[in-house]
């Protein structure tokens, strides 16, 4: 995605983030980097097919970004 983009995917959807934020304050380092793999190669299995079901794909970026922001949080990345 372009910046632009994501910046307005944030914005849009700011509210679901901050709980998917919430539901990963349990989960450590190792915990994180495993979850964040998943969900890059779900993004990319769902990018390969005919027909991709934007809810999942939506519901894949929220969970992405929400990863995102727990690592620049606590230092991962």
């Amino acid at each position: 995605m372009k910046i632009d983009a994501v910046e307005k995917f944030i914005g849009f959807h700011h509210r679901e983030i901050m709980k998917r934020v919430e539901e990963l304050e349990n989960f450590g380092p190792t915990d994180i980097c495993f979850l964040k793999g998943e969900v890059e190669r779900g993004i990319q299995v769902l990018r390969m097919k005919k027909v991709v079901p934007l809810m999942e794909m939506r519901g894949l970026y929220i969970g992405l970004i929400a990863i995102r922001v727990v690592e620049v949080e606590r230092g991962y990345a």
